[in-house]
């Protein structure tokens, strides 16, 4: 259904991949109730390749309906960044034990991820490459922490039988 440059699909049969304590598998898939049909706005998105990885420092885009300051209000419209990939290391300084080799984690000063953007893609020359999961404020330099879709790509192919 189109709406105001917008498009919905009815979804259902949500399965959510058997969560750790450490939350480092946190993804779900979900199942449309009609096809997608592609075009120049709507396009297919590729998964990574084995245990492809990003390097330090690409840039990696990202985007999220969550809110635009800390307690904000959620956005009505898409928004966009390209945000830093850093290394595990700098990350463990912020997080500690709570990063895995599972994850990876991005920051920016003037701009992040926030309130309302988990589950959020992060996408690298068209390959999905995180899922948004966490992070401790986006009021302040925290970085976010992504789910590594490299790491879940096994469990994806097994749950949506693509190949």
């Amino acid at each position: 259904m189109k709406s105001k440059g917008s498009w919905s699909i009815p979804a259902s049969a949500i399965r959510i991949m058997t969560l750790t304590l450490d939350w480092s598998r946190e993804i779900l898939r979900f199942q449309l109730k009609r096809k997608i049909i592609f075009d120049d706005v709507k396009r297919p998105i590729k998964l990574p390749k084995g245990t492809q990885t990003v390097k330090i420092g690409t840039e990696i885009d990202v985007v999220g309906w969550g809110a635009t300051k800390n307690l904000g209000v959620y956005s009505e419209t898409l928004k966009r960044s390209s945000l830093p990939k850093i290394s595990n290391e700098e990350c463990l300084v912020t997080y500690g034990y709570q990063m895995t080799e599972r994850m990876f984690c991005i920051i920016a000063e003037d701009r992040k991820p926030c309130v309302g953007d988990a589950g959020a893609s992060a996408v690298v020359n068209n390959t999905l490459v995180g899922v948004a999961s966490w992070s401790e404020s986006c009021m302040f330099s925290y970085p976010t922490a992504y789910t590594a879709v490299s790491e879940m790509v096994d469990w994806i192919k097994e749950v949506t039988g693509i190949d």
